[in-house]
Order: structure tokens, then sequence, then C-alpha cells
């Protein structure tokens, strides 16, 4: 474990900006290019959709680089983060953070150890889902659903679980169901079997970042049609 910039991040991680586009990320919070990057995007839409912030869930936490800044914006956040090695540099990265709690899990559709497959220079393409083109260390790591935690408020949901995305939401259907946080996910191959999970339960495609990040709002808390009607699908809102 090293320190870069204000980030504890694993010994092989890659930092080298130009050949590696996630670690961008391995600047300071107080830097300009975060505030305008993801976590300025949750603002707006927590403020356009005037939406709640007791309950943040981060899916695949990584170094803390969403979970730090956004703990100062919800009330409580839970981190979910699979990989030992990283988990490590997140529990120190996340130490000055009172109001969040650690998981060492990955959340699936239901409770099992699986091989989690480890790219150990650029951590977040580490995946449940095996890559012949990555060059990957073999981990076992262990899932829980989300729906087991039974958690009594979820207002935001970020998952990035690289193609395990659609199995995190199967394993959420009751909290999601019932608490209808607002749903940003990563989304690759599982894009699919995902829209139509959500499309099901009332969910509206709002927004899109960065070509595959989907940002979904329920219908109940759609007020400003207009603006968002070409997303609906055909769905009377």
């Amino acid at each position: 474990m090293r320190k870069h910039g204000d980030w504890w991040i694993t010994n092989k991680e890659r930092t080298d900006i130009k050949t590696s586009f996630y670690n961008q990320l391995l600047v300071s919070e107080t830097d300009p290019y975060w505030w305008r990057s993801e976590i300025e995007y949750y603002k707006y839409i927590i403020s356009y959709f005037d939406l709640p912030c007791r309950s943040f869930v981060d899916v695949g936490s990584s170094y803390g680089f969403i979970a730090r800044p956004v703990s100062k914006i919800f009330k409580r956040v839970h981190c979910f983060e699979p990989n030992p090695k990283v988990y490590r540099c997140l529990t120190v990265n996340m130490t000055e953070v009172k109001n969040a709690t650690l998981y060492r899990k990955g959340l699936s559709n239901r409770q099992h150890s699986i091989i989690l497959y480890s790219n150990e220079k650029v951590s977040t393409h580490s995946s449940f889902v095996n890559n012949p083109l990555e060059k990957a260390t073999e981990v076992l790591a262990h899932c829980i659903t989300l729906d087991s935690l039974k958690l009594s408020s979820v207002d935001f949901l970020k998952i990035d679980a690289e193609n395990w995305e659609w199995r995190v939401i199967k394993g959420a259907l009751e909290t999601i169901q019932r608490c209808r946080p607002a749903i940003f996910v990563e989304c690759n191959i599982t894009f699919f079997k995902t829209f139509k999970t959500l499309y099901d339960m009332g969910y509206i495609l709002v927004g899109v970042m960065e070509v595959n990040n989907y940002m979904f709002i329920h219908e109940d808390k759609v007020k400003r049609v207009k603006d968002v009607q070409r997303f609906s699908m055909g769905r009377k809102i």
C-alpha cells in the first residue's frame, strides 16, 4: 500500500494518467476536475429531482473516490468492495469518515463465495466475470444480497460492478421496490437485461454519462416531465 496524492492505493496500481483514464481520479478532492465530474453530476440530480439524502449505497467502492466526498452529502454511506487489497486501502482512505459502513464483500443475486479476477495494475477492471484479455489474479471473494441487509432507507444506489450489475440489482429487488432510490449504474454487456429489469419496476432513464453510465429515476419522483419525456420509452409519466 502506498500514498498517491490524497489517496492510499495498492502498490501495483497504475498512476499514469495518459495510459489509465480511471486514475485521473487520483487527485485531490479540491481539484476542479473532481468536482466537475461524477460527484457534481450526483449533486445536480439530487437537486433537480429533490431527492432525500439519508442513505447512499456504493457498490464497487474501490479506494473511496466516490464514497468519501459523498459522505459530506448523505447522512449514511454503505461501501461494498470485495477485493481484499483494495479494501485495505479503502479502510485507510475512509478513516476520518464517521458516517460510513464498510463491507469487504461484493453484492450479488444470492449469498455465495466466488472467484474475483483481480487486475492488480488497474484494480477497477477487477471483475467476477473473467476477461481473457485482462491479466488477472484469482482471489476468493464473498457476496451477499443488498436485500439481506434490510436497510431502512436507500436514496441513491451507485453500481460499478464490471458486468455484474444485473445480479446486484436482482439481489436488491425488494430494497429497490420499497425505497425507490436513484440508480446510477455502469452497464456494458448486461445493459438490456438491466434496463428491462429497472423499466419493469417503473424506472426511467434520465441521463447518460461517459457513454456507459446510466442514471435512472423512479417515475414517482419525476416531476419535470418535459425534460425527461424523451427518455421515458413510451411510458406515461
